[in-house]
């Protein structure tokens, strides 16, 4: 699949966690076009709840993100699903391509895709990763 989204973007934001959320949030209540390309794989979605999360302690992770998607497409920001691939500047813009072909334009690109766990090979430890084992 190959397509241009023609939506003049004021920002595409790669990561849909609570940062990409959270920036998503603020630009779309100040009126500035949002995208937030999700891949859908937060890093804390193995734990059960937060923790030192003001107003959120014990809350389910995955719980955070939806409330922040209603939140963000409150205020007229859009949420897609999909992974970045690669951004080129060309001149005054941004092109964003995803892993599947798609490809957007942008003015300014925020990148708040976080980290990702590379766990050792040791018996048992991805199955306990996020609830007897964290880092």
């Amino acid at each position: 699949m190959t397509s241009v989204d023609n939506t003049p973007w004021d920002v595409v934001i790669v990561g849909g966690g609570s940062a990409g959320l959270s920036a998503a949030l603020v630009l779309s209540r100040a009126r500035r076009r949002a995208l937030v390309l999700d891949s859908g794989t937060p890093r804390n979605r193995f734990a059960p709840h937060l923790h030192g999360v003001l107003s959120r302690d014990g809350y389910a992770p995955l719980d955070l993100v939806a409330d922040g998607q209603r939140e963000v497409r409150a205020a007229d920001g859009v949420i897609e699903f999909g992974t970045a691939a690669s951004v080129t500047r060309h001149g005054d813009f941004f092109e964003l391509a995803t892993d599947d072909g798609r490809r957007y334009r942008t003015s300014r690109v925020v990148v708040a895709s976080g980290l990702r766990d590379e766990l050792p090979a040791v018996p048992g430890l991805a199955e306990q990763w996020g609830r007897g084992v964290v880092a």
